[in-house]
C-alpha cells in the first residue's frame, strides 16, 4: 500500500511539475521565440521536461504495480533534483531554481521508497 501511495504521489508532483515546464516553454513560443530555443537555449528546458516526464512514468507504473516504476521514477527525481543543484550552482537567480530545490525534497524520498519497497 506504501508503494502505491508513494507512486500516487510522484504521479501527481510530476505531473504538476511537468505541466509547469511545458506551460513555461509555451510562453516563450507564444512570445515569438522557436521550440528550439525553449529546450536548448539553455538546456534547463529539456531537462525538466524529461525529468518530470520520467518521474511521472515511473510514479504511474508503480501505482499499477508495474515493474520499472522505481527506476524511472528515481532517475526522473534526481534528473530534477540536479537540475536546480546546476541552476543554484551556476549563479541563477533563485526564481528560477526555487522550485527544483522544493519539489526535489518530496521527489527524491517518494522515489526512493519505490526502489526500497518491494511490489506486490
Amino acid at each position: 500500500m506504501i508503494r502505491k501511495l508513494a507512486g500516487l504521489g510522484l504521479l501527481l508532483i510530476s505531473a504538476w511539475l511537468l505541466w509547469q515546464g511545458l506551460h513555461a516553454i509555451e510562453v516563450f513560443m507564444a512570445r515569438g521565440g522557436s521550440l528550439a530555443s525553449a529546450l536548448f537555449e539553455p538546456p534547463s528546458g529539456i531537462i525538466r521536461v524529461a525529468s518530470t516526464a520520467l518521474a511521472l512514468l515511473g510514479g504511474g507504473l508503480a501505482l499499477a504495480g508495474r515493474p520499472g516504476g522505481a527506476p524511472l521514477g528515481l532517475t526522473g527525481a534526481l534528473g530534477f533534483a540536479a537540475l536546480g543543484l546546476l541552476l543554484a550552482s551556476a549563479g541563477a537567480d533563485i526564481s528560477l531554481w526555487r522550485d527544483e530545490a522544493l519539489w526535489s525534497g518530496a521527489l527524491v524520498p517518494l522515489a526512493l521508497i519505490l526502489v526500497f519497497t518491494r511490489r506486490g
